[in-house]
């Protein structure tokens, strides 16, 4: 399941992003997610891993991705603040995460990603810019290779959401 969650936490930002070029990390899974971002061949990408999102300069990143849910919600305009002004970010999440993510960015949207063995984990991208299924990049999201969870059909098929779901969320969500 972890490597599921992993590909679309990567995947769904850079097939989203239309140029991505330079993308901001937090996380304890370095290796996986570099092994990830490796199978993004069609893009020259500058990554910079970080524990400290407010220490990088701003306007100078495409894509952040946290793999972690963020428990302190003054991250969530420091995020803001140092993506460029075609910026996304995908991070883990729950309701509390799309609650104080939805503010800063004018779309924001949770993502679910499905295993027989545990229940669905959350992930939420919000951008800028880009809507996730109206933007997705399909020349590179359909020759993507080397994934067991992720592409293009999932990638669109995970924003869909139950009634009740999209109830509860419509206040924060932004599409």
């Amino acid at each position: 399941m972890e490597d599921h969650i992993l590909e679309m936490l990567v995947h769904v930002p850079f097939a989203t992003h239309k140029e991505p070029q330079k993308v901001a990390i937090v996380s304890e899974n370095r290796e996986k997610i570099e092994r990830e971002i490796e199978k993004e061949i069609f893009l020259n990408l500058e990554i910079t891993f970080t524990n400290d999102i407010g220490g990088l300069d701003s306007d100078s990143f495409d894509i952040a991705i946290l793999d972690t849910v963020p428990t302190d919600d003054k991250i969530f305009p420091h995020l803001n603040r140092v993506l460029k002004k075609d910026g996304l970010v995908a991070t883990r999440g729950d309701f509390q995460t799309l609650k104080n993510i939805a503010p800063e960015f004018r779309i924001a949207m949770p993502y679910l990603v499905h295993s027989l063995e545990k229940s669905s984990e959350i992930l939420i991208l919000a951008s800028k810019q880009y809507h996730p299924t109206a933007d997705i990049v399909l020349q590179r999201s359909d020759f993507l290779d080397g994934c067991n969870y992720y592409n293009s059909d999932t990638h669109i098929a995970s924003f869909v959401m139950p009634n009740y779901i999209k109830k509860e969320i419509a206040q924060f969500v932004k599409n």
